[in-house]
This record gives structure tokens, sequence and C-alpha cells, in this order.
């Protein structure tokens, strides 16, 4: 009979519980060489100021396989309420998102919500993505990938279809591109797309739009722009899965 594998082992894991000079607790953290779900992770290092009312990161930081992810943020127990604020820099964007997309990714976040009130159970009226932790928290996230790849899934096959009718592109089809960037607003599980912006050696996009995360529905415009600056518009709608374009 074989032994079940574990999932989140560690290598080795280092923990001091101390108090600071106001006779506050706290815990110093350190983890070498584990992984979540498959994920690999070289270290995790960080402190946890904890008190009767309040857990305060201090913060923790993520040494991953590129670069690092450092997260800090308070949590007050009573009202349930975060505040978070995440960073991440040096990374690849493979080393998150596996062969979907390549290049150097930078990011950061900043988020809020209150716990309280939070159901994990499925509404009736939401289609597709149920209530989660992502549908109370409100705040901005900004990212930029540079020198990468794009896999183009299916959704976004009919879009490079219309913008080069005479080379239609498949859905397994990898987009080479100089910069991917974006800057989004997060209010209670809608996410209103300011500029997300993509620069191709032969093509530029610009897209705005927003998305209701819970109920999986997506609607905005796109301009594209060829090398030639010739311009071309379109307006997309329906599910995040099954979206629909239309030049304008």
């Amino acid at each position: 009979m074989g032994v079940p594998k574990q999932r989140h082992r560690a290598k080795d894991f280092h923990l001091h519980i101390g108090f600071d000079s106001k006779n506050k607790r706290f815990l110093d953290i350190e983890i070498n060489h584990f992984s979540i779900n498959k994920f690999p992770i070289k270290k995790l290092t960080g402190k946890v100021n904890l008190s009767p009312d309040i857990i305060e990161l201090d913060p923790l930081k993520l040494l991953l396989k590129h670069g690092e992810v450092e997260i800090d943020g308070t949590y007050h127990l009573a009202e349930k309420f975060i505040t978070t604020s995440i960073k991440g820099k040096n990374l690849f964007a493979e080393d998150l998102f596996g062969r979907h997309l390549k290049g150097k990714l930078q990011f950061s976040s900043k988020l809020k919500g209150g716990f309280k009130n939070f159901k994990s159970k499925k509404k009736k009226d939401e289609t597709s993505i149920p209530q989660s932790v992502i549908g109370i928290l409100s705040g901005n996230l900004g990212f930029k990938i540079i020198s990468g790849q794009v896999k183009q899934l299916g959704v976004t096959a009919p879009l490079f279809t219309l913008i080069s009718p005479d080379n239609p592109k498949k859905a397994n089809d990898k987009i080479s591109f100089d910069l991917l960037s974006g800057d989004f607003q997060i209010n209670a599980g809608e996410l209103t797309m300011k500029n997300l912006y993509l620069k191709t050696p032969g093509l530029k996009l610009k897209a705005q739009g927003l998305a209701n995360l819970n109920k999986g529905i997506l609607e905005g415009n796109i301009e594209s722009f060829t090398r030639e600056n010739i311009k071309t518009a379109f307006s997309f709608d329906g599910d995040i899965q099954k979206l629909r374009f239309f030049v304008k």
C-alpha cells in the first residue's frame, strides 16, 4: 500500500513566537520549498503581528521561480474587514498562467472588503460564477507584461478574424507582443476595465469595458490601429466564455 502524497509538504519550516516592545505578540515565519496545489514556491518569509482585535501582515514575501510577490494587510476580527496590498515584481507570466501567457510581469493591487455578509452559495440569478471572495472586495489592480506571447483562446478568435479577415487566426495560435498592460477598478463583483492595451509589431489594441464577475457577463469597446494607423472600432458583449464582437 502506497503512502499518499502531501500536496503542501515543505522542505523546512521555521516559526518564532515573540513579543515586541509594546508586549504585542508576533510570529516570524519562514517556509522553504513547498507548493500549493502543485504551484511551486521557493520561500515564504514574513511577520504576522497579533492582537486581540487585529491580525497584521508585516509583510509576507513569496519567492517564486522567477521574482517575488509581497503581501501586506490588516484584518479586523470584530468587523471581519480586510485591507490588503499585493505587489509582484520580476515575475514571469508563464509561472502563473502556464502556456497561455508568457512575458516579464509586474503587478500591484490594493483591495478591501468585509466578510460579515459573505455567502458561498450560488444565487438564482448568478448564471456563471457563484459569489466568491472577489464579489465582496473593492479596490484596484494594475499590471504590465513586456516582450511576451499570448495564446489566442477560442473566445478571442473572432476578434482577430475581424481585424485581419485575409489572415484568420486559429484558436491555438500565439500572438507575440511588445506590451500588454491594464488598469482595473473592482467594486464588489463588478470589474471596470479602464485601459487594457496591447501592442504588437503590426497592431495596437485599446479596450475599455465592464465585467460582472458574479453573473459572468462582459461588455465593452475596442479600438484597433494597424501599422499604417488605420483605425477600426469594435464592441463586445455576452458571457465571458462566449463573447460576441461587432464592428462599429
